[in-house]
């Protein structure tokens, strides 16, 4: 019986059903619960607005946030859409952090498997969404003082700043 309903029924997931607590509307009541987020802004539609993102290493999840602009306010929509652009495994991922590394004004994905990290260039063109392995889809590698080279080891418990700390770009 259970495999004839599955048959005749069809589910989609709905988004933009208004869920109430007393007379307050709640804005992103269908983005989910979050336990260790890592919150990045990227622009994710090409519109020169800086969305949010926000990773939860629990249950490995990308959730999108589309800046949304009026009267002056900015508001944040959650667009689950933009979360397939991201290239990453739907596991394991201690960490994914937005960061522009190569200066073209386009976010790119640093994202830790747990022990590693590997970056993703933004390769996004006309408002489409989308990244490429950086170094062939390895590790990145780092070269110490003493001339050996070895894969750039992050814990799983941390959390690194991927920054530029003297605004030199």
């Amino acid at each position: 019986l259970s495999v004839l309903a599955q048959e005749r029924f069809s589910f989609t997931q709905q988004i933009n059903t208004p869920v109430f607590h007393g007379t307050d509307s709640l804005k992103n009541a269908w983005g989910g619960g979050l336990n260790y987020p890592n919150f990045s802004n990227i622009d994710l539609n090409g519109d020169g607005h800086l969305d949010l993102v926000a990773y939860d290493r629990s249950g490995y999840r990308v959730l999108p946030f589309i800046n949304k602009i009026g009267n002056g306010d900015s508001v944040y929509r959650y667009q689950p859409e933009f979360a397939n652009a991201f290239p990453l495994p739907k596991e394991r991922g201690s960490f994914m952090l937005l960061r522009d590394y190569n200066c073209d004004g386009k976010e790119d994905i640093f994202f830790n498997d747990g022990n590693f990290i590997f970056v993703f260039e933004n390769t996004s063109q006309n408002g489409v969404l989308s990244f490429a392995p950086v170094n062939n889809g390895n590790r990145i590698q780092s070269q110490y003082a003493s001339g050996s080279i070895t894969d750039l080891y992050i814990a799983r418990t941390d959390l690194p700043a991927i920054d530029d700390v003297d605004g030199s770009g």
